[in-house]
């Protein structure tokens, strides 16, 4: 899922610049995803993201919070350099851009098909949706790459960094080539989570525009 104002694919990489080591084979690296998934009904945390060009460059940064409760609900606050929101309430994509007093809203089904947001907020299978292409150990974490199996519009690959059973990062592939790098620190996984955290409604005042298979 794309992120408006180059904060790119809904929703690193440990910041302090571990780089891949020599690929290791693992047995089945979907089935290590598939259980950390299975093992997951919330996960919350903090986040740092940067978003590269293709030769590497940075081209923004920012942090903020995250939610998911599975199946289907997802919650990313954007809080620095600006206030964005993005959020599944298992029907709609919400995205609220605070400073611009505007909301898109899509159907999710359409707009998260294969996407690395519905990866971890979904309810499918991981191997349905993509395959494996290599792994190996970067530092003290284990890296996995995801392909999509259908083309997407927005990204080639996205890799999961796994310390033990806890997802820590994440990195997406754009069709562009840029990178968006996510670090996840002062992570819960399966405390308990409101609902009410997903439930969205514009403000009064702001422009709602309609897209991805709903109608105005």
């Amino acid at each position: 899922m794309k992120v408006y104002r180059c904060r790119s694919a809904l929703a690193g990489l440990l910041l302090a610049g571990l780089l891949p080591m020599a690929v290791q084979a693992e047995e089945n690296p979907l089935a290590r995803v598939e259980s950390f998934l299975s093992a997951t009904g919330t996960m919350s945390a903090s986040f740092e993201q940067v978003l590269l060009d293709s030769n590497g460059r940075v081209l923004a940064e920012s942090s903020g919070t995250m939610a998911i409760k599975r199946p289907g609900l997802f919650r990313w606050h954007y809080t620095d350099p600006e206030e964005l929101l993005v959020l599944g309430d298992g029907e709609q994509v919400w995205n609220y851009d605070v400073e611009l007093e505007n909301v898109t809203v899509a159907s999710q089904k359409e707009t998260l098909a294969g996407n690395p947001a519905a990866l971890l907020a979904g309810s499918g299978n991981v191997a349905d949706s993509f395959s494996a292409e290599k792994t190996w150990r970067g530092g003290e974490t284990d890296w996995i790459e995801l392909v999509p199996r259908e083309k997407q519009r927005d990204f080639r690959r996205v890799r999961l960094g796994f310390s033990g059973d806890t997802l820590v990062a994440m990195e997406l592939y754009d069709q562009l080539g840029q990178t968006t790098r996510i670090a996840f620190d002062q992570i819960l996984q399966n405390a308990p989570v409101d609902d009410e955290l997903f439930a969205f409604s514009p403000p009064e005042g702001v422009d709602v525009i309609t897209a991805g298979g709903l109608t105005p």
